[in-house]
């Protein structure tokens, strides 16, 4: 069954990439090919640009790929086999694992000239088997090159994107595919990778997302559980994080606090599961209604409790109990070991006290 609003979704991000002015498309694999040179070997630039985009940025594979062309003899099948290894090496360094790309673009080289006639191989299984050349390159390679659409390509945008959005719950680019593949329409797959690489690479990025300029900030499930964590934030933690990622069949009254809420009035906090940086709840027994914050706080949170509202995160002692329980017993802290020396200048100094000797940290001010 297709996530909900998945269409509208996708439509948003159309808008957002209406310019086209991200990196993949000025230096993606779809236009680092020479327009001038024959199609087979328009085809083998395609492939050896994708080759080269794993695990690199965008503007360094189209500086590797031209210097390739740039090389004595050009960027073909018959070229690569003839140069040593090294040269191609030093064409195509900085990117990433430049060594290793450089010898697959020999061995794939000589086999395309071997087996496929000195052009890439025309379906999925002929471009896998080339040394180097993974399902997702296969996937666009096919799409870009040889003109047909045989699937999604998906690289660690579309895979971060997609998992973001609810399109899937996967932990890898391979089954993200897969899962994408089972419920979009198949008129959609054609220029998924580019809208949604460039879109990573400008908007959902990985590490710094611009929600606030996102026009699925409302209707991202990712946003709207980073915007539920925030306001937690800003309340000073006044609301514990786990309470604001509560599971949807839990409901929380929150009592009045002069610092949070007015005198008087009440708030019913209920929302989807989500994932928080700090605590997440796990059910403990069903037949109790009972949910437990895993690892940072054991204590479990009985049915039809009520949380104060300056409860706050940091307070174990409160978290998690209802009103006029008693507290649990703090627990002893626990010194960390010290070095010997630092043991023997302590004991140093409690003798020096006991014998009413001024110790010489005592006599500076």
């Amino acid at each position: 069954e297709p996530p909900k609003h998945w269409l509208e979704q996708l439509e948003n991000i159309r808008i957002m990439r209406v310019k086209k002015d991200a990196p993949v498309d000025s230096c993606g694999c779809e236009v680092l090919h020479d327009p001038t040179a024959p199609p087979p070997v328009q085809r083998f630039q395609v492939l050896v640009a994708l080759m080269l985009s794993s695990q690199t940025k965008d503007e360094q594979t189209a500086g590797a790929v031209r210097k390739l062309q740039a090389l004595e003899g050009g960027l073909t099948p018959e070229n690569m086999c003839a140069v040593p290894e090294d040269t191609i090496a030093k064409a195509i360094y900085p990117v990433g694992f430049w060594k290793r790309k450089a010898t697959f673009i020999k061995q794939t080289s000589a086999k395309i000239l071997s087996d496929f006639n000195g052009d890439i191989p025309k379906d999925i299984d002929g471009l896998v088997s080339l040394p180097g050349v993974g399902i997702k390159m296969a996937t666009i390679a096919m799409s870009v090159a040889n003109r047909v659409i045989s699937g999604i390509g998906v690289d660690t945008h579309v895979h971060r994107i997609a998992n973001r959005l609810a399109w899937a719950k996967t932990a890898s680019p391979e089954d993200t595919q897969k899962a994408l593949e089972s419920w979009m329409p198949r008129e959609q797959w054609a220029d998924l990778n580019l809208l949604l690489v460039g879109f990573g690479q400008q908007v959902c990025a990985a590490k710094a997302p611009k929600c606030g300029d996102c026009l699925n900030r409302n209707i991202c499930p990712a946003s709207l559980a980073k915007d539920r964590r925030k306001r937690a934030d800003d309340a000073g933690d006044s609301i514990p994080g786990w309470l604001a990622d509560a599971p949807p069949h839990r409901t929380f009254k929150l009592e009045p606090d002069d610092a949070l809420l007015p005198v008087g009035s009440s708030e019913l906090l209920s929302g989807p599961p989500a994932k928080c940086a700090r605590v997440k709840l796990e059910p403990v027994d069903p037949a109790d209604e009972c949910h437990t914050a895993s690892a940072a706080d054991p204590t479990p949170v009985p049915a039809g409790s009520t949380l104060r509202g300056g409860d706050k995160l940091a307070s174990p002692a409160r978290r998690g109990r209802s009103a006029g329980s008693p507290a649990s017993p703090a627990k002893p802290k626990t010194r960390a070991r010290d070095p010997p020396a630092a043991r023997a200048a302590r004991s140093l100094r409690a003798a020096r006290r006991q014998q009413d000797i001024p110790d010489i940290e005592d006599t500076l001010v």
